[in-house]
């Protein structure tokens, strides 16, 4: 088996280490370049693509020398040209085009599409969860007046305690059949400012799952209600709930949640057939989204990504746990991080780069730059599923590429 290639994330997590007890100096920096060089010597790790090794040996040329600054605009040329890579990159995505589907939703305002997902062990059945957000008539805005709090009012304004406009938030869940016409409307959940609850979607090929805080509902690929079932918590329980994400495996819905706000998120596991349930353990205090693999959850935000195992004695496979930022350092703050498993992968995307992770030992085999922004993604066996939003228009565009190899 090869070794994994030398990737543009590795050069980025030499360039910006952990914080340590050593100072960061552009020496240490060079010593880490040497190191990986050493790695690449022994057979540890393969070569990468000819400009990336350039960059590595201009890194594991700088020494601790008597003119740092001269160093320091060295590795500021090599991060520059690292993340000109990235774009130069754009136009070889090493993937072929099968097939493309346009979407169109059916509604009156601007939506921003929150997921989508394949039913039906086919491609020719989606659904989609889209969310509104329009302001209230006027005529609402006084019964709906929230008066500020007293340390809030400027007693000394001529214009007195501001107004503060109610709204409302839609969510609508579409289905999508095989012609293009057959286009059903399968949910649509209102929601005052007041009672906002993130309304999630999870799929897995076969079935879809929609869950709020309050009840869970499964779908078969028809569209029609499989299973619909009251949550036991949430507000009618007089919990403060809030569920970060879902995910769907057959019967199995596992929930990424914190029942209250002192708690802890926890991943628990629903068997929807018996409507029973039973924690897996706790995450942390940061709620963050989920996605399912062969006896393992894994858990991601913007910054690292964790694997979790769902069985107690679920052996350690190696690292557990993966820094994200060395990886999407061309792009910046990430805000919203995509993530699906498929064809024996993990896969991450930033809606501009995606990741392809080996799920045993969480390491990063390959990293693609997409030819346009998604803002999902699919994957099955050697297909990978993009999903792109024309929002102006209210169009969701549906890409099928077949993976080299």
């Amino acid at each position: 088996m090869q070794a994994r290639p030398i990737l543009r994330g590795d050069l980025f997590a030499i360039l910006d280490p952990a914080p340590g007890e050593a100072q960061l100096t552009p020496g240490r920096v060079g010593r880490e370049g040497r190191r990986l060089v050493r790695a690449l010597s022994r057979g540890d790790r393969s070569p990468g693509t000819p400009p990336l090794m350039a960059l590595l040996g201009q890194i594991a040329d700088v020494k601790d020398t008597s003119d740092p600054i001269a160093s320091w605009r060295q590795l500021g040329h090599v991060r520059q040209n690292l993340k000109a890579l990235a774009h130069a990159d754009a136009s070889a995505f090493p993937c072929t085009l099968v097939s493309e589907r346009t979407l169109i939703l059916p509604q009156t305002h601007k939506a921003d599409v929150i997921r989508v997902v394949p039913a039906g062990d086919g491609r020719d059945l989606w659904f989609v969860l889209t969310r509104e957000v329009t302001a209230a008539p006027l005529d609402a805005i006084l019964p709906d007046y929230v008066f500020p709090e007293g340390s809030d009012i400027d007693n000394d304004s001529t214009m007195g305690p501001p107004l503060l406009a109610p709204f409302e938030t839609t969510w609508r869940l579409f289905r999508f059949g095989e012609r293009a016409f057959d286009i059903r409307a399968i949910m649509r959940v209102v929601q005052p400012a007041r009672a906002y609850d993130a309304v999630h979607l999870a799929g897995d090929g076969h079935q879809i799952a929609v869950a709020t805080t309050e009840r869970v509902s499964i779908y078969g690929p028809d569209g029609q209600s499989v299973i619909s079932s009251q949550l036991p918590f949430g507000r009618r329980a007089g919990e403060e709930t809030v569920i970060a994400a879902i995910a769907l495996d057959g019967d199995t819905l596992a929930m990424h949640l914190r029942q209250r706000p002192e708690n802890a998120f926890e991943i628990a596991l629903i068997d929807m057939r018996s409507r029973r349930g039973f924690p897996v353990g706790q995450t942390g205090a940061t709620g963050s989204a989920m996605t399912l693999g062969p006896r393992h959850a894994f858990i991601y935000d913007e910054d690292h990504v964790v694997r979790m195992g769902l069985l107690a004695q679920e052996p350690d496979t190696g690292n557990s746990e993966l820094e994200l930022e060395p990886w999407f350092a061309e792009y910046g703050v990430v805000t919203r991080v995509f993530a699906v498993y498929g064809g024996e992968a993990l896969w991450l995307s930033n809606g501009q780069k995606l990741l392809e992770i080996d799920p045993t030992d969480m390491s990063v085999r390959q990293e693609l730059t997409l030819p346009e922004p998604i803002i999902g993604l699919w994957a099955s066996g050697q297909e990978l599923w993009l999903v792109h939003h024309d929002r102006d228009i209210a169009r969701v565009r549906l890409s099928i590429w077949e993976r080299e190899g």
